[in-house]
């Protein structure tokens, strides 16, 4: 990443962080700290976290606990977060909503959640637990009021039917939810109508006359990469399932709390990745100190991306097999990592566009936070969508041969491999059914797209392109 750029990231102005000579001059003992980050890694005793005794450590009897919740609780944890509701809602969803949401926004929205908030704030002390509960629902009925006027009203319905099931989950097991019961309870999860008194609220709502306006330059900018990220999952969508992502996260959790060979493989070997990563960008930064602003700002990157691609295809050999390991005997585990992979691909295929809207949009956003044309411009041009695009192509195809590694072993083009192909590219053209709420089922009966599938959340995907990039 060139300086100027990583001034922008630090709030540094153009005028504070030209007069710097060097990287070092910038950031100091910034390498120490990174190297003292990678010893930490190396030294502590993550497989504690693996092991059942001593009882009376804090962290071994709490992880035990969590255990035993496991053991009591899996059959009725699997039932709700298999339940075809709860995995329907998806991230494409989410963002639909987002979109919606940005360019309707406006200042009518203040008053409404003031109808509720103002009320309540005005209650009596003898009169909290009502208030609370009554306000819970309340504002729940704004929310909802405002979403079903997007135009989004499909994926509202998915967001409604997985909220019901959180709800009917969490009142059938209220002994782990205590006193919050009787707020879930109170929560109808349905639109309010609009109040007679808005208009009262106006003029403590005034401040948005000067929020609106900034909206309005973020805008273009947040519907632009809304509109990326929801292009590179098309016909992919029921990848990005949140309830599938959180029912990958609790078979993953449980196989590593249950399972001590597992764990204490992930734990040990993973330490030493991460201490590992940690060498290596103290060896950038040794680099970076080295060299001074002209040649940065000048664009030529090319040992630096060297270093970085060395390094990152041999962590993705140490992490392939690790995972191959520890994934031995787990065959659904790791069809979904694998699915996950597809989602890695998937986002680094829309980052070269990501970048052209970035580069459309942002120029109003820097002007308004106060850098000048020329820098701006500076900014722009420094951005090279072709380098990008050739480093996601690299990386994608890394991420690739590392997924077969963790798949197949030293095996080509294994039979495991072959079969979560073709399965994945069957439930890739399984359509998620609409919830019938509102109409969804009538008007929009494809909108959510996506596949039927057991997949994987956005911070494991994170976490691959981590290890393996």
């Amino acid at each position: 990443m060139r300086l100027f750029e990583l001034g922008i990231f630090l709030g540094i102005s153009h005028a504070q962080w030209e007069n710097y000579s060097s990287y070092e001059d910038m950031f100091g003992d910034y390498g120490n700290e990174v190297s003292a980050i990678g010893s930490f890694f190396e030294n502590i005793e993550f497989q504690s976290i693996c092991k059942r005794t001593p009882e009376d450590d804090f962290l071994v009897g709490a992880l035990n606990d969590v255990r035993g919740l496991i053991e009591v609780m899996d059959e009725h944890f699997t039932e709700f977060l298999t339940n075809k509701d709860f995995q329907a809602f998806t991230l494409v969803d989410m963002m639909k909503i987002a979109e919606g949401f940005l360019k309707n926004m406006n200042i009518n929205w203040c008053n409404k959640f003031l109808s509720v908030y103002v009320p309540a704030m005005e209650s009596g002390v003898d009169e909290l637990k009502q208030t609370t509960t009554d306000f819970a629902d309340s504002i729940v009925g704004v929310i909802l009021n405002i979403f079903r006027g997007l135009g989004v009203n499909p994926q509202v319905d998915r967001l409604v039917a997985m909220l019901e099931e959180v709800k009917a989950f969490m009142l059938a097991q209220s002994d782990l939810f205590g006193e919050a019961k009787d707020i879930v309870r109170s929560i109808k999860l349905t639109a309010s109508a609009d109040p007679s008194n808005l208009d009262d609220f106006d003029q403590q709502c005034i401040f948005m006359n000067e929020v609106m306006p900034i909206v309005d330059i973020v805008k273009p900018l947040a519907l632009g990469l809304i509109g990326e990220f929801n292009n590179a999952f098309s016909g992919k969508e029921g990848l990005l399932s949140i309830g599938k992502m959180i029912y990958f996260e609790y078979r993953l959790s449980k196989h590593f709390l249950l399972n001590e060979k597992a764990c204490t493989k992930l734990t040990e070997d993973g330490a030493k990745l991460i201490g590992d990563l940690m060498g290596e960008m103290n060896g950038v930064e040794n680099f970076l100190f080295q060299v001074n602003v002209d040649q940065l700002l000048a664009g030529d990157l090319s040992q630096l991306m060297n270093m970085a691609t060395t390094g990152r295809r041999r962590r993705e050999a140490e992490s392939s097999m690790m995972m191959n390991d520890i994934m031995t005997g787990q065959k659904p585990l790791t069809y979904d990592i694998y699915k996950m992979s597809q989602i890695g691909e998937a986002v680094l295929k829309s980052v070269p566009n990501m970048v052209k809207t970035v580069k459309s949009n942002m120029g109003p956003l820097l002007e308004m936070v106060g850098m000048d044309q020329q820098t701006i411009i500076m900014v722009m041009d420094g951005i090279k969508e072709e380098d990008l695009r050739a480093f996601a192509d690299a990386i994608s195809a890394d991420l690739s041969s590392a997924t077969e590694k963790m798949v197949c072993g030293d095996v080509k083009n294994c039979e495991d491999l072959v079969s979560f192909k073709s399965q994945a590219q069957t439930e890739f053209n399984e359509a998620v059914e609409p919830i019938g709420l509102y109409g969804a089922a009538d008007n929009d009966a494809a909108d959510n797209g996506g596949a039927d599938i057991e997949i994987i959340s956005f911070t494991t995907v994170l976490l691959l392109l981590f290890v393996f990039a």
